[in-house]
């Protein structure tokens, strides 16, 4: 205990401020997990071993505070406690905490239903996945917001959610998203769900250290390893946000390297993944490589610790960590920077920077009769003005740590927070989400999978990928016969895998 021993601490001072046991680790891990908690929690009190603490409520405060607390319960409304309050009015399942639903319950009453007359119940839903037994049920919401983009094919390919495409007005309002952020949404010749808000992937740097060494932000992956030595030499280390998923690698952090060569999941064939394509290999070889060869850290429990202390003063990580650094991080304030993610330089000259960049999504159920009612719910929520005025309300009533990150182009541009960051909305012109597909979890565990025994059992890249292709094709065509598209192993009704191409002309 340095408590005992107080003249050590010059000593070590590292046991305070480095290295993921240290104390300032500790406390910032415990500072994310209590944001992310639904816990609430009114204060935290930090104090010595002699302080004079507060003293416990009694028997008696407890007793009276439990009895307000019961009558309380009759007076304010509980918003999860009754779902389908008002049959008569709009149901509106969301999966935020409940201060982002007053906001946007206020703003529904006092601009959407004065525009179309339609009244909305907005309710809290604590966990998506009820979605799943509420339709097995028959008992969903006329539309869901704020739900994971990896849920919405699992209910569209059930045949639970509406196809938008059917509104007039599709077009217009899918335009307001890259149109790689919409592959989530789309099975076959249908698209099921709009986003509702956007992740990115872009490059932090350390603009002190760099300087103090005289080294250039890299634009591409190749100008990442040049300067890799240089960085080793001084016990200095590049983050590749594939070493922040520690154990599972998914899609964010693999199919950014298959997609900037050129790569894909599936080619016209669905029942056939195309990973083992060269186009494919090489990107999977440069992400293991930056491992095996470059020497890269494949495991990185904190990225955010790393880079606030100076030991990994740039690389890949997302909008999370941009808001960890703006509001977690006061000391470094103005010393650091965001730039493109390091991409490959194509045939043409032009630095592919493809990324994943899908988060929440909005959908439309397919029971009941309001699908136009809901469609018009998400038209108006998803618009530009309205965007842009829950993201300036959202920060100025909560705080600046509640950054609103719109899937709205337009919006996003005219965020508060934006404006220092303009270079990320150029990045997000790079999203390009991989399709979803029947057995699709499997391509991502046994690229995963390969990735890992390539670097860590030092298994060829390709004899990894062969064995993960097998693996991946035959579950690929078990889940296909399972719904119906494949009998005997061959397919007897069409299934189209979306890209980014199929997109773009379903918007034009």
């Amino acid at each position: 205990m340095l408590s005992d021993e107080p003249n050590e601490l010059p000593k070590r001072l590292n046991i305070f401020s480095y290295g993921p046991s240290s104390v300032r680790q500790n406390l910032t891990t415990m500072i994310e997990r209590l944001n992310q908690s639904p816990l609430g929690l009114d204060k935290v009190i930090l104090y010595q071993v002699d302080a004079e603490l507060p003293d416990a409520p009694g028997l008696l405060a407890r007793v009276l505070d439990s009895i307000k607390r019961f009558f309380f319960s009759f007076i304010f409304h509980d918003y999860d406690a009754d779902i389908d309050e008002n049959t008569e009015n709009l149901q509106i399942w969301m999966n935020r905490p409940r201060q982002f639903l007053e906001i946007i319950q206020r703003m529904a009453d006092t601009s959407f239903t004065q525009e179309h007359g339609i009244k909305v119940d907005l309710s809290i839903m604590p966990d998506q996945n009820m979605l799943i037994l509420a339709n097995a049920a028959g008992e969903t919401p006329d539309a869901a917001i704020a739900i994971s983009s990896g849920l919405t094919f699992d209910l569209a390919i059930r045949e639970a959610l509406y196809d938008m495409r059917q509104f007039d007005n599709f077009k217009e309002v899918a335009s307001r998203f890259p149109p790689g952020i919409l592959i989530p949404g789309a099975v076959n010749e249908s698209m099921y769900a709009i986003p509702e808000t956007i992740d990115f992937w872009v490059l932090f740097y350390r603009k002190d250290i760099l300087d103090s060494l005289n080294i250039s932000v890299p634009d591409t992956m190749e100008e990442v390893r040049r300067i890799l030595p240089q960085l080793h030499r001084r016990g200095l280390d590049f983050n590749s946000h594939v070493a922040n998923f520690i154990g599972f690698k998914p899609f964010a952090a693999t199919m950014p390297f298959i997609f900037q060569h050129g790569g894909d999941l599936f080619g016209e064939d669905p029942t056939s993944t195309t990973i083992n394509t060269s186009e494919a290999l090489r990107g999977i070889t440069e992400l293991t490589e930056n491992f095996t060869i470059y020497n890269m850290p494949f495991e990185v429990q904190s990225f955010y610790q790393g880079f606030r202390d100076g030991r990994i003063p740039l690389g890949i990580s997302n909008y999370g960590m941009l808001n960890l650094l703006i509001n977690a991080a006061p000391e470094i304030s103005g010393l650091w920077g965001i730039a493109l993610y390091p991409g490959v330089e194509n045939q043409n000259g032009i630095i592919e920077r493809w990324t994943s960049g899908a988060a929440e999504s909005c959908i439309i159920f397919r029971n009941g009769n309001r699908q136009q009612d809901a469609w018009k719910f998400l038209d108006w929520w998803t618009s530009t003005p309205v965007q842009i005025e829950f993201a300036y309300t959202l920060q100025s009533t909560l705080g600046n740590e509640y950054l609103w990150n719109p899937a709205n182009i337009e919006a996003l541009k005219a965020a508060p927070w934006i404006q220092k960051y303009s270079n990320i909305i150029q990045q997000v012109n790079w999203i390009k989400e991989p399709p979803r597909v029947l057995g699709g979890y499997m391509v991502e565990r046994e690229i995963s999978n390969a990735i890992n025994a390539i670097v860590l059992q030092g298994e060829s890249v390709r004899s990894a990928v062969d064995e993960a292709v097998k693996r991946i094709n035959r579950e690929v065509i078990r889940r296909l016969e399972e719904f119906g598209y494949v009998y005997d192993e061959h397919l007897v009704k069409p299934v189209v895998v979306p890209d980014i191409y199929t997109i773009k002309e379903w918007i034009k």
